[in-house]
């Protein structure tokens, strides 16, 4: 499954971003300019002034509080 995030700015759309699998959690961190998208399996790292995915943490099983 492909998962598609809509960032707005003001109402307005800004970008498109997609991930891959189910998203169980978003995360903004405004200092890094970065979002972060946890799926099952995978952590992504997106630069939010490129919209680009800057890395990808896989593998993780543990439960995460």
């Amino acid at each position: 499954d492909i998962n598609e995030i809509i960032l707005e700015e003001n109402g307005d759309f800004v970008q498109a971003i997609n991930v891959r699998g189910n998203i169980h959690t978003i995360a903004i961190d405004h200092v890094q300019k970065a979002l972060l998208v946890g799926t099952q399996d995978t952590l992504k790292v997106f630069d939010m002034e490129e919209y680009a995915c800057v890395q990808t943490n896989e593998g993780h099983t543990d439960a995460i509080r």
